[in-house]
């Protein structure tokens, strides 16, 4: 198996278990983690997941698992989760998370959701030969119990991948269709995230180029007061204003290229979608991008 497919996101770890597990969180010294109000035993353990120190973080686990009072269903999770990571990575290690996790599901707590989310992106993601459906399963059963909680959003964004690039469908407008659905159980960084995905999709399958540029415009339109990335925000507004050019809407497509313009003066593809915009509206049929 890759090794990449065994990396545990240190900041996803961080902010879903330590932050989210604790009833109160507040912020500690400038670089430092998030806290819970009691701080975790654990702390130096979850840092190293954070740096990607998979095997430091886990034999911190396990020596915090030994200290009086550090048995905890917190520690517990966290060791299991560095199992995953651990190098080299061992079947045993794999089964023995995996044990953990199904045990720490059972309960009722931040710590089971986050079990509940391994447990199925183990199914995904952790196995020679990936069990799509128990994955599935496991997320939609998340998303139905605790749909607005960090991990039923999370669960909510694996779903949607699976659906449109791997779950069986009669068609792509049936993958399209069933993601979209999901739209509105989405928070809005998710649904802004959705809308990008529907895009990128729509046009992978060869659907009408109408329908993608109305997810980016969608997209765009949550991103007004959303963060994200340069990188991202600068990719969706020369999509958008490629698009738009394409098809006739000219308007559109001007009002995103000043925005690229903008906000992004020194990106090159400003001269590449104005070239686009002018062909357009000299009625001249515009390179292929």
């Amino acid at each position: 198996m890759r090794t990449a497919r065994y990396i545990i996101i240190g900041a996803v770890l961080l902010a879903g278990v330590v932050a989210r597990g604790a009833e109160a969180a507040q912020s500690a010294d400038a670089g430092d983690v998030a806290k819970p109000a009691a701080p975790s035993i654990a702390i130096k353990a979850w840092r190293d997941s954070a740096r990607y120190f998979a095997n430091e973080a886990h034999h911190e686990f396990e020596r915090v698992l030994k200290q009086p009072g550090g048995d905890t269903r917190e520690v517990r999770l966290g060791a299991a989760l560095s199992l995953l990571s651990v190098q080299p990575v061992l079947p045993d290690n794999l089964a023995r998370a995996r044990a953990t996790l199904h045990e720490l599901a059972t309960g009722d707590d931040e710590f089971a959701l986050a079990a509940k989310y391994f447990e199925a992106r183990m199914a995904q993601a952790f196995r020679e030969e990936p069990d799509f459906d128990a994955a599935a399963a496991g997320y939609r059963a998340l998303i139905r119990e605790h749909g607005t909680n960090y991990w039923g959003q999370l669960a909510l964004m694996k779903l949607a991948v699976l659906t449109l690039y791997v779950l069986p469908a009669d068609n792509a407008a049936a993958r399209l269709a069933a993601v979209e659905a999901m739209l509105p159980q989405a928070e809005p960084v998710n649904a802004r995230d959705l809308h990008l995905m529907l895009a990128d999709a729509t046009l992978y399958y060869e659907r009408p180029e109408t329908d993608a540029l109305a997810h980016l415009v969608a997209a765009g339109k949550l991103s007004e007061h959303l963060p994200l990335s340069e990188t991202i925000r600068a990719d969706m507004y020369v999509q958008i204003g490629d698009l738009s050019a394409r098809l006739g809407q000219l308007a559109q497509a001007n009002a995103y290229a000043a925005k690229l313009a903008k906000e992004f003066p020194r990106d090159w593809r400003n001269w590449s979608l104005r070239q686009v915009i002018d062909a357009v509206a000299a009625g001249k049929k515009p390179a292929v991008p």
